[in-house]
């Protein structure tokens, strides 16, 4: 989509922020399942690398994530159903299993976010902490960037303060949100662009992720999309190859 810079005239202004958020989570609603090809260019600890990823959604929290060889060949695997993940890493020829936590998912995928957090950002949806208490969504107007900003203060002992998440005022797609910590610290940074049409969803072609604490700031990029697919039985399920030792995680 083309972001502008000054807020559009032919609607109201909204001036309540669980409408403005209710509406954008309408927006998206009929969004249910994606399967996407990713081109993934990440800055980690371990240095930067690039690649291809098929990846898997199906609401409310359900993954699989394919990181592919230059022959598109699988080269490592994660699934998660919402409560349990699995990974099989070809080139270590291990296979890991436990609970399904941000930091397993992040073995495979970096982004540090619970399994719907991941499944609602590739429809744009960014995590919304503590938005959808009824008053908590406290909303301005940014003239200057000509975006809405919404803030919402952290559920009681989650780690961080408040979420802070700036909105273009005529498609109501999320631009970019921020999760700040109690001393003022950036804990993740995510910036969502080149938005386009799929089944009458609009949803991002780029997504970044940053987070210093993790030292990681990867952009994935979306070559090709399918909205709602069924996928089929035993998608988000995976069993050890034989005779790869299954290493339990936490």
């Amino acid at each position: 989509c083309s972001c502008t810079r000054s807020f559009p005239t032919d609607r109201p202004l909204y001036t309540d922020g669980d409408k403005l958020l209710a509406d954008l989570r309408a927006r998206t609603a009929s969004a249910k399942s994606l399967r996407a090809l990713l081109r993934v260019d990440a800055y980690t600890s371990e240095g930067r690398f690039k690649v291809k990823e098929i990846l898997l959604v199906e609401r409310p929290a359900r993954l699989h994530v394919a990181t592919l060889s230059p022959m598109d060949s699988p080269l490592s695997v994660l699934v998660s159903n919402g409560e349990r993940f699995a990974l099989y890493d070809q080139k270590e020829q291990k296979f890991f299993k436990g609970p399904s936590t941000p930091d397993n998912i992040a073995k495979l995928l970096p982004v540090w976010l619970s399994g719907d957090e991941v499944v609602g950002l590739v429809f744009g949806e960014p995590p919304w902490g503590g938005c959808f208490t009824r008053g908590a969504a406290r909303l301005f107007i940014d003239r200057d960037k000509a975006r809405y900003r919404v803030e919402c203060d952290a559920p009681p002992g989650r780690g961080w303060q408040r979420d802070v998440y700036e909105i273009d005022p005529r498609t109501l797609a999320v631009l970019e949100t921020g999760r700040l910590r109690a001393d003022g610290s950036l804990g993740h940074r995510i910036r969502f662009s080149d938005h386009a049409l799929v089944l009458g969803v609009l949803v991002p072609k780029r997504i970044q992720y940053e987070n210093k604490s993790k030292e990681v700031d990867i952009l994935m990029k979306v070559v090709e999309a399918e909205l709602n697919e069924k996928f089929e039985p035993g998608t988000f399920e995976l069993d050890a190859p034989r005779g790869i030792p299954t290493v339990e995680v936490k």
